[in-house]
This record gives structure tokens, sequence and C-alpha cells, in this order.
């Protein structure tokens, strides 16, 4: 298959993650890469703050959201979720419970080597230094990623090992996170525009 049928095949697929649907902060960037002849994106997330219910000796599959936000988050958000799932928590003490922040990622699909090279320069100057090509078989797919991303243990078998004070603390820290990762997206929305 051709670059161009494979780009058409992928924007007209049905979205498959969690969430079901694009944040609104990577939509623009979106638009503008897949709108590029040269490119076509394949999987994004504009960063985000979530809390997992993680298994001790689980599978990825078997993680569970109790809290996401792709926004700043607030303290009573995450407190209320914690509340809500400390029944359960109680009765399974074979989970633990971690406060993530993550950064933005995507992966764009790039015609060419010179392609994904020249958008690599360009996200590189935004500010986005992790990022690079990850795939050179089959298809050459770049990988744009933020380095802001912070993850803690907060419930360790069943009992909240944290005290609202240093919630608070965290929450402050992964909300500056996320407006640091939302003001590199911006730049990369600019700088792709004159692309």
């Amino acid at each position: 298959m051709g670059f161009d049928l494979d780009k058409q095949n992928a924007l007209t697929k049905l979205d498959k993650s969690k969430k079901g649907d694009v944040d609104k902060p990577i939509q623009k960037i979106l638009t503008i890469l897949n709108g590029k002849k040269n490119y076509y994106t394949t999987s994004s997330c504009s960063g985000r703050i979530i809390i997992m219910k993680i298994p001790q000796k689980g599978r990825k599959c078997d993680v569970q959201w109790l809290f996401c936000s792709h926004q700043p988050a607030k303290v009573q958000e995450i407190v209320l979720s914690l509340k809500k799932s400390l029944k359960e928590i109680k009765q399974n003490v074979k989970h633990d419970i971690w406060f993530k922040q993550e950064s933005a990622i995507l992966h764009i699909a790039c015609r060419d080597l010179h392609a994904a090279e020249l958008l690599l320069h360009i996200v590189r100057d935004c500010g986005l230094k992790r990022s690079g090509i990850i795939s050179t078989k089959g298809k050459i797919i770049l990988e744009i990623i933020n380095t802001n991303n912070m993850a803690t243990i907060i419930a360790k078998q069943g009992k909240i090992i944290v005290d609202k004070k240093y919630l608070n603390i965290l929450v402050k820290e992964a909300n500056a996170k996320l407006d640091s990762n939302f003001k590199k997206l911006e730049r990369l929305e600019n700088a792709l525009k004159k692309l």
C-alpha cells in the first residue's frame, strides 16, 4: 500500500482510545498535520492527570482509571475519586493507586525520511526534545513527546499513604507541568502553520 492510501485509511478509522475522541488542546495540531501531504497522525494525547488503580501482579488491561483530566485538576476532584473507590480498595488489598501526570505524545506517519527529519527539527526547536524517529521499517513513524511527567504511588495495599497537604502539592506540581506542556504544544502549533 502507498503512503496516500495508508493515510486515507488511517484518517477514516474510528477512534479506539479509552476516551473515544480527540483531546481539545491537541486538535488544531492534528488538523494541521493531517492537512499536510507528507504526514498523518496515528495516535495522540494532549497530556493528562490521572489516578490509576493498578494490580500488583496484573496486566495493562487490568488497570482501572479512577480519574482522568486533560485540563488542570482540582484537589477536590482527586479526593472525591479516591473516596469513591476507598471501599473497594480496602476489600482488595492487592491493588495500588498511582497519581500520574503524563505529557503530550503524538505518533506521526511520514511520507519519507526527509519529511520525518524536517518535522523532527521543528519539533525539537519547540522544546519537545525527547522526540525522535521510532520506526523506519514499513512506515516511517515520528514520536513527538514532552519530558514533563511525574508519577507517584498514593495508596499501597488498600491504604492511602499520603495526606491532603501532600496531595495539594502533587496537584499543584502536576498542573504546572501540564501548563508547561500546553505552552510547548502552542509553540508547535504556530511552527507547523509555517511548514
